[in-house]
């Protein structure tokens, strides 16, 4: 999938997202996934990269993962680009349930 950048209402919707998970501690609602690609909550970003979905043993193989398939793209961009950021921690977005199948603060915010 190429990579894409969420727009003002595509933060929006998955901080409500995030919102009513923590809230409501469950959830059988399935992420909106359909944000990312969504023109109305996504626009292209300016750096034609393509981005795998895939399951990462830790935080610092996700971040080699990163800076490997961003490195073709300006720094200065990729590093004042929140729109990028939130539609890169909604695409790796692996939901966390706490031992009594509920999401915690925690869960959420370890993004």
């Amino acid at each position: 999938m190429k990579i894409r950048r969420l727009n003002k209402l595509g933060i929006k919707k998955f901080e409500a997202y995030l919102e009513s998970l923590m809230n409501d501690g469950s959830s059988q609602e399935d992420p909106p996934f359909g944000l990312l690609e969504n023109p109305e909550t996504s626009e292209p970003f300016p750096c034609d990269v393509e981005i795998e979905k895939r399951e990462f043993m830790t935080r610092y193989e996700m971040g080699q993962y990163l800076v490997k398939i961003l490195d073709q793209c300006c720094q200065r961009i990729i590093n004042s680009d929140h729109g990028l950021w939130s539609w890169l921690a909604f695409f790796l977005f692996r939901p966390t349930l706490s031992a009594r199948n509920r999401w915690t603060k925690a869960a959420v915010n370890g993004l």
